[in-house]
C-alpha cells in the first residue's frame, strides 16, 4: 500500500471525484470544524485541493494555508491549476517532511488520508509533532464501528465500491472507532468530539460510515481555565447568554467576572496582525471610548479543553440568536470587521490571551 493515486488514474480521479460526494464532504468538514481568522491550516494528502481552495476563497479570514501531497501526478496537475500564491503546496511523504519546515501549525486536516496508510500511528504521531501546543487535528474518513465489520467492508469494497468508481486504488486500511480513540490518547491527544457525516446514509455502509474526529494537542498547557470576552453592547444579555450556555452544556460550572476596558489596544491584543485589526482598533477607540466589557472565566470539574470546545459551539448558536455588531468596512471594501457577542480564544491562544487580557482589567 503506497497511498498514491498516480498516472492516468490521477487525471481520472480529479475529473470524476465530484460525482462521488466530494462537495458534500467539504461542506461537512467546514460545518463541523472551525478554521478561525488568521489560523494556519495544513491539509495532509490534499488530493483535489478543494478544501484548501474553499478556505482560501472565504474572504477576510487571512488564513495561512499549506498542503502536502505524496502523488507527483496529483501534485503536478493541481499545482499548475492553482494560481494562488497564498497556498503553499509541498510534494512528498508526510512522514519524511522535516518537522521544522511545518512546525507550529494551528490545525491539520487528514481527509480520506489515513485509510491509504499502513501505519496509522506514525501519521497521527507526526501530526502531533507538527502541531503547536493547543493545535487541532481533524480526521475525516470511513471508520469501522468495530473490527468485526472489517470483512463486511471488504465485501462492499469489491462488490460495490469498485464497480462505481472510475479510478483504481488499493483497498483502504480502515481504523475502527475503538482503535482511533486508543491511538489518539496514546499519542497525547485529547479526543474532543466525533460525529458521523449526516449525508452518508447508504444502508450498506451503516457499520463503516464517514466520521470526523476533533483531536487537540494540549501538550503542557496546564493551570488555565476556559474563558470568553463579552462585548460592551451585549453586557445586558449576559445572564441570557450564560443561561443558553448552561442549557446546552452537560455539566456545571462556576464563573468569575472581570471588568475589561474595551479599547483599541485590547482589539490589537485579541486580533493581532489581521487585515482589519488597525481599522477596528481605531473604530473601537472612537465609538466605545473605554466602555466596559467583561471577561468570564469558567471553572468546572471537566477538563478546560472540553469547556472551551463547548464555548466555541455556543458562540455559533448565540451569533445566530443575537446577531453581530458590524464594524467599519475597509476602503477597499474587502473586509467587514465585526464584533460577535463574545470572543472565545482558540486553545493555542489561551495562555497568551489570559496573560494579555489582564493588562486591560479594571
Amino acid at each position: 500500500m503506497n497511498g498514491e493515486i498516480s498516472g492516468r488514474d490521477a487525471e481520472i480521479y480529479l475529473s470524476a471525484v465530484h460525482k462521488h460526494g466530494l462537495d458534500k464532504d467539504i461542506r461537512f468538514i467546514r460545518k463541523y470544524a472551525r478554521f478561525p481568522v488568521g489560523s494556519s491550516v495544513l491539509d495532509v494528502g490534499f488530493g483535489s485541493a478543494e478544501l484548501l481552495k474553499f478556505l482560501h476563497d472565504e474572504k477576510g479570514y487571512n488564513r495561512k494555508l499549506f498542503g502536502i501531497e505524496k502523488s507527483p501526478d496529483l501534485f503536478n496537475i493541481i499545482s499548475q491549476k492553482i494560481e494562488l500564491s497564498s497556498i503553499n503546496l509541498l510534494l512528498g511523504d508526510f512522514l519524511d517532511i522535516n518537522t521544522s519546515d511545518l512546525c507550529g501549525m494551528d490545525q491539520i486536516v487528514m481527509s480520506f488520508y489515513l485509510h491509504h496508510q499502513e501505519c496509522h500511528r506514525g501519521h497521527i504521531k507526526k501530526a502531533f509533532e507538527v502541531l503547536r501546543p493547543g493545535g487541532k487535528l481533524f480526521i475525516y474518513d470511513r471508520i469501522l464501528d468495530s473490527d468485526e465489520y472489517r470483512n463486511d467492508f471488504t465485501r462492499f469494497w469489491y462488490d460495490k465500491y469498485l464497480q462505481e468508481h472510475e479510478w483504481s486504488e488499493d483497498i483502504p486500511n480502515l481504523l475502527s472507532h475503538e482503535s482511533m480513540l486508543a491511538l489518539a490518547q496514546e499519542i497525547g491527544f485529547i479526543v474532543i468530539s466525533h460525529e458521523s457525516a449526516d449525508h452518508d446514509s447508504r444502508i450498506e455502509t451503516r457499520n463503516f460510515k464517514k466520521k470526523i474526529y476533533e483531536l487537540w494537542s494540549i501538550g503542557n498547557i496546564a493551570n488555565v481555565s476556559a474563558c470568553f470576552l463579552i462585548h460592551p453592547m451585549y453586557i445586558n444579555l449576559l445572564d441570557k447568554i450564560l443561561g443558553d450556555i448552561m442549557m446546552d452544556y452537560c455539566g456545571s460550572f462556576t464563573c468569575d467576572f472581570n471588568d475589561v476596558v474595551y479599547s483599541g489596544d485590547l482589539i490589537k491584543d485579541v486580533y493581532p496582525g489581521l487585515p482589519w485589526t488597525d481599522l477596528l482598533s481605531e473604530w473601537t477607540d472612537e465609538i466605545y471610548k473605554g466602555e466596559v466589557g467583561r471577561l468570564i472565566i469558567l471553572k468546572s470539574n471537566d477538563h478546560w479543553a472540553k469547556i472551551l470546545h463547548h464555548l466555541g459551539i455556543a458562540k455559533r448558536k448565540i451569533r445566530k440568536k443575537y446577531g453581530v455588531c458590524l464594524g467599519p468596512r475597509a476602503a477597499s471594501g474587502n473586509y467587514m470587521a465585526m464584533y460577535n457577542a463574545f470572543h472565545v480564544p482558540e486553545p493555542w491562544e489561551l495562555v497568551d490571551f489570559l496573560r494579555l487580557i489582564r493588562c486591560h482589567l479594571l
